[in-house]
């Protein structure tokens, strides 16, 4: 088993890394790229308001909108689409077989909950994560279509 002939401590390796001025700069350097990163999430969470561009949201750009104006047109899209005709397919698990549902969202029992719609549309790329709110705003310079779809509430 190896023994090291002397110990040293955390300290003191910090202390022998940061003696060579290269280390130094590098550092600096480092906290600095590491600061004006956090400064601009920060900027972009107070900066932006309403939706992110380029969402969209059932097949319609939402992206710019305020919450009124996003609510408004969810609104309008839930009551355009609810005598649309959709099928819910339940694949095979286990011993029990596949099977499908066919029907008016509205005749299901479904209706789309406008306010957790809303909610999560205004939170795309204003994630707690920095790493993923920064993905985020990247994205939005492709058109990206909102991953919910829809928000459901089961009325029975």
């Amino acid at each position: 088993m190896y023994q090291p002939r002397h110990k040293v401590t955390l300290g003191q390796r910090l202390q022998q890394l940061f003696a060579h001025r290269e280390a130094r700069v590098a550092a600096i350097v480092l906290a600095a790229v590491a600061s004006v990163v956090v400064l601009a999430l920060i900027g972009f969470r107070a900066g932006r308001h309403g939706v992110l561009p380029n969402v969209e949201v059932g097949g319609v750009a939402v992206g710019g909108m305020d919450e009124a104006t996003l609510r408004r047109t969810i609104q309008e899209l839930a009551s355009t689409r609810a005598d649309h005709h959709v099928t819910v397919v339940r694949t095979a698990v286990g011993p029990l077989p596949s099977r499908s549902v066919s029907g008016t969202p509205q005749e299901m029992g479904f209706t789309v909950d406008v306010d957790a719609t809303v909610r999560s549309v205004l939170a795309i790329g204003r994630q707690l994560n920095p790493v993923a709110a920064l993905a985020e705003y990247h994205a939005r310079f492709l058109p990206v279509p909102f991953s919910g779809t829809w928000m459901l509430t089961w009325q029975a």
